[in-house]
């Protein structure tokens, strides 16, 4: 779900040959790219599709995957209700996924205001607390199998992200003419770049590994 420019579906797909895969995406710039670079992959469709409205046959699937997508929708118990829909009894969702912390509500304002900050700078209108997003999951009918905590894992490359944000902010006279010319949003991720270890590590916010099964 949201597969984006396909670099996953494609990774997935060519190291399953007998599985067949269904990948969706609303973006059509990025589907057209996918849809380009996977044409000889033969187990790999991809197709306009909005995970708030799967398209598919109740029970299709045995699986349901998504990276870093349904963080974008502010309504979960749609794309939940969705995806239990179309798995089969027992089919999994398997998510890679950002979350605010379950102790979200006990911050300070300040780390608040950063971690409202870093949702904005990566296109999350409103990020969802972990606790809460899960019990949304068991009421719609789904077993939590798997709930880790995999931050530390990132924690290198949102090292290196913040190394990258902080050469940029350095040079303010050149960081106001690249603002000028450049992308809004490549700006706004360097805004998240440079603040996410400091959310990470100080407990604002987490990166999660959920496998979760449908009853």
């Amino acid at each position: 779900m949201g597969c984006g420019k396909g670099f996953n579906s494609k990774y997935i797909a060519e190291r399953n040959p007998n599985i067949g895969f269904q990948g969706i995406e609303i973006t059509e710039q990025h589907l057209n790219y996918t849809a380009t670079k996977s044409k000889e992959i033969e187990n790999l469709i991809v197709a306009f599709g909005d995970f708030h409205d799967l398209q598919f046959n109740d029970r299709r699937f045995d699986y349901v995957f998504e990276l870093e997508s349904v963080c974008h929708s502010d309504n979960p118990e749609k794309v939940l209700s969705e995806v239990h829909c179309v798995l089969q009894r027992g089919g999994k969702f398997i998510l890679f996924e950002g979350f605010r912390s379950k102790n979200f509500d006990q911050l300070s304002p300040t780390q608040k205001k950063a971690s409202y900050l870093i949702e904005k700078t990566m296109g999350v209108n409103n990020g969802h607390n972990i606790d809460e997003w899960l019990k949304i999951a068991e009421k719609i009918g789904f077993e939590v199998e798997m709930n880790d905590d995999i931050s530390e894992a990132i924690m290198p490359n949102l090292v290196r992200f913040h190394r990258i944000a902080v050469k940029y902010f350095k040079r303010i006279g050149l960081a106001k003419v690249e603002y000028k010319i450049m992308s809004k949003n490549l700006i706004k991720n360097t805004i998240a770049g440079w603040l996410m270890p400091f959310s990470i590590m100080q407990g604002m916010q987490s990166y999660n590994r959920i496998i979760l099964t449908k009853q």
